[in-house]
């Protein structure tokens, strides 16, 4: 009864239930997701040391004071420190315990997971993070969202006007980044060339399947032994199912029905 109760009061949920149930959306059931502390233990990570290196960044008020300003004063509603279950967290805590040279990011839009990335290798006093995006200025109309569950007319977005990608990264975390403004089909592999090896790689640039089949295959050509490929929004399409599947690594996977971990959010560990 509570269940058609909501159906009524909110028909966009009801259908985004029923695109996950019975369209082509991928689902990701309980056998595949790996909880939190099978991800740390099975990689030789200490669960008890995730709380503190979490809080570790929870605490950094530095950080949060100037991102929760730049919010607030672009009308953004978003607050920071983040979930420590959240996969931002998650992703401090590895790269603050792997201590990556190289780690390479498709999609800033904000800078959210630039400003965790930079704040552990700030941490770590090493590595360095190469970002591409597109310049998406208000004027020039914004991306084009491949998110499945809301209408086309909604999926185009932009940035606070006058604002460029990675406004929301403090400006003493930048020493370590590079900032690169392009496609990824033309920026991604004379990047990767040029390293010739990285760490973590991190997908979140346009969730396309052409797109997203494009940056795992060349993205994981260029990942040492042990390296990790991550992927945002792995719940919109097949792609990072069928690729880890197709890899047969270790996945760990954070989705919208774990009652932790909340995120959409996919790792492999290439063996």
């Amino acid at each position: 009864m509570k269940k058609l109760i909501k159906v009524f009061r909110n028909p966009l949920w009801a259908i985004k239930r029923i695109k996950q149930k019975y369209i082509v959306i991928p689902q990701y059931y309980r056998k595949n997701l790996s909880t939190l502390k099978i991800l740390l233990t099975e990689n030789g990570y200490d669960i008890e040391d995730y709380e503190n290196i979490v809080l570790e960044f929870n605490s950094s008020s530095e950080i949060h004071d100037y991102v929760n300003q730049q919010f607030s004063e672009t009308g953004i509603n978003c607050t920071y420190p983040p979930d420590k279950h959240g996969w931002s967290s998650l992703l401090y805590y590895i790269i603050r315990k792997t201590k990556p040279k190289t780690i390479v990011e498709t999609g800033c839009w904000y800078g959210n997971s630039s400003k965790i990335i930079l704040a552990a290798l700030h941490k770590n006093k090493t590595g360095r993070l190469f970002t591409i995006d597109l310049p998406a200025l208000f004027e020039t109309g914004g991306y084009y969202d491949e998110n499945p569950y809301i209408n086309k007319e909604l999926r185009t977005s932009s940035l606070p006007q006058g604002k460029m990608p990675g406004f929301i990264v403090p400006d003493f975390l930048k020493e370590r980044w590079q900032l690169i403004y392009g496609p990824t089909s033309e920026e991604l592999p004379p990047l990767l060339e040029d390293q010739r090896e990285i760490d973590i790689f991190l997908h979140d640039s346009l969730h396309s399947v052409e797109n997203m089949n494009f940056e795992f295959n060349i993205a994981y050509k260029y990942l040492k032994k042990n390296g990790i490929l991550a992927s945002d929004n792995i719940d919109w399409n097949n792609v990072f199912n069928e690729f880890s599947e197709n890899k047969k690594s270790f996945t760990y996977l954070a989705y919208y029905e774990s009652e932790l971990l909340k995120h959409n959010f996919g790792l492999i560990i290439k063996e």
